[in-house]
C-alpha cells in the first residue's frame, strides 16, 4: 500500500512538469519556424544596411506560418520579428495567441551594443521577449519591452527568451 502511495506522489509531481516540458518542445517549433526571419533580416543588413532589413521584413510579413504552432509572423521596419503561437488544441490555453518577440541589435559607432540603425556594424544579435524580458535587458536595456499582457508566458519560454 505505501509503494501505491509513493507512486501516486511521483506521478502526481512528473505529469505536470512532462505537460510543460511538450509545451516547451512546441514553442521550440515555433522559434524555429521563424528561424527564417531571423536570417532573412541579419541577410539584409549585412548586404545593404537599413534598407536591407526594411525590404526583408516587408517580405518576411508577406510569408505565411510555416508550423502547426505558428499563427503569423510579422516584422517592423527596424527588424523587430513577433512571432504569435496558433490557437492549436494542443497548447494549454495559457499559450495559445501569445508572442515572442525577437529584437535584432549590433554595435553603434561608439561599440555598444544598440538596436539596427544607419552606422551599425559587425554581426546582427538577437535579443528575445515574452512575458518578461530579463534576458533581453541583460543584453541591451531598453531594447526590447516585455509583453506582460499578449506574452508567452515564461514557464513555457526557452531560458533565452525569459
Amino acid at each position: 500500500m505505501i509503494v501505491v502511495a509513493i507512486i501516486g506522489i511521483l506521478a502526481a509531481v512528473a505529469i505536470p512538469a512532462y505537460q510543460d516540458y511538450t509545451v516547451r518542445a512546441k514553442v521550440s517549433e515555433v522559434i524555429t519556424a521563424g528561424a527564417a526571419a531571423k536570417s532573412a533580416i541579419s541577410e539584409g543588413f549585412q548586404t545593404n544596411g537599413m534598407p536591407g532589413v526594411q525590404s526583408a521584413a516587408a517580405a518576411v510579413a508577406n510569408t505565411g506560418p510555416v508550423s502547426k504552432y505558428l499563427q503569423s509572423i510579422a516584422t517592423t521596419a527596424a527588424g523587430v520579428i513577433t512571432l504569435t503561437t496558433s490557437t492549436d488544441a494542443s497548447l494549454p490555453s495559457d499559450a495559445k495567441s501569445k508572442t515572442i518577440r525577437l529584437a535584432p541589435y549590433a554595435k553603434d559607432t561608439a561599440g555598444a551594443n544598440a538596436a539596427l540603425a544607419a552606422g551599425a556594424a559587425g554581426s546582427v544579435e538577437w535579443a528575445c521577449a515574452t512575458a518578461t524580458n530579463v534576458q533581453a535587458e541583460t543584453r541591451l536595456a531598453g531594447l526590447l519591452a516585455a509583453d506582460a499582457t499578449n506574452g508567452l508566458p515564461a514557464k513555457y519560454a526557452p531560458s533565452e527568451c525569459r
